[in-house]
Order: C-alpha cells, then structure tokens, then sequence
C-alpha cells in the first residue's frame, strides 16, 4: 500500500500544470526512496526465519529493537508524520493540488491517514507484548544501516532545507 500511495503522489505532482511540479516531484524523491529502502531492509530483517503475521509480531520489538523502531519509522515516515521525511514534500504538494482541487487533496490525505493507522496497528501488536526479557538479536551492521537511515529520515523532516533545496 506504501508504494500504491507513493505512486500516486508522484502520479498527482506530475500532473499539477504548474511550473513547479516537476520540483514537488524531486523533492519527493529523496525521502521516498530513503524511507522504502528502509522498510524493505527492516522487514528483510525481521522476516529472516520469523512469521510476520500481527500475531507472532508481538515480541519483534523486544527481540529486533532496532528494525522495528526503523519499519515504524519509515511508515510514519511515508505517512506523512510530522517531523519525518514525508510530511515537508506532501504539504507543499497538497497546497499545489489544493488549487487546482479540493477534493484529490482529500483522498490523498484519506491514503496518508490509511497508512498511518496501519504503522499505529504494527505499533500496538509490537508494544502489547507480554514479558520484560530484552534481547537485540540485530548484528552491529545492522544496527548501525538502520540507525542511520531512521536518523537520516528525522533529519530530513526537522531540517529540509539541508537536502530539499525548494
């Protein structure tokens, strides 16, 4: 659904008749791609040899720390959560489209909501999970990709002048 959502936003900035869509585009394009390399390697990670349905992910966190924190990250990410990579590019594109139409501004906000209430689904079953035995079982390289891209994503949220130059 993440790609389905991302497409479609890149889809609706190409489509804009203004001068700067093809801009909205490309400033789109660094934080998509951060943030799906980072879901499709933390989920790489979580599935090596684990069941992930909702039900066998309830101790992921407690086990895979630092590749649950970053799928999160890069679905909050891709929904458009404040402070994260996602939110600078969709609200400069929503205010462009908002001009031409309401209404695809509704249904892609509609699609961010979607995405975000399933990041705050994977969130509660890993939270919910009973015990207190914490045992990281990521290797440091691991560690460290993931840190970096979920640090990465922050960074380019709080601060997109430093990478986003419009």
């Amino acid at each position: 659904y993440a790609v389905i959502i991302e497409y479609g936003y890149a889809l609706l900035a190409l489509s804009l008749a203004d001068p700067v869509s093809l801009d909205l585009f490309m400033m789109m394009f660094l934080p998509r791609l951060v943030a799906l390399w980072l879901w499709s390697s933390a989920l790489a990670i979580l599935a090596d040899g684990e069941s992930l349905t909702f039900q066998d992910t309830a101790d992921l966190l407690r086990r895979k720390p630092f590749a649950s924190v970053a799928l999160l990250t890069a679905c909050f990410s891709m929904g458009g959560l404040p402070l994260l990579a996602g939110l600078p590019a969709r609200l400069s594109l929503l205010e462009s489209v908002s001009a031409e139409s309401f209404t695809f501004v509704l249904w892609a906000a509609l699609g961010s909501v979607g995405l975000l209430f399933g990041g705050g689904r994977i969130l509660s079953y890993m939270v919910l999970s009973p015990g207190d035995d914490w045992k990281v079982e990521e290797t440091w390289a691991q560690r460290g990709f993931l840190s970096a891209g979920a640090v990465f994503l922050f960074l380019l949220g709080v601060f997109p002048g430093w990478f986003l130059p419009i």
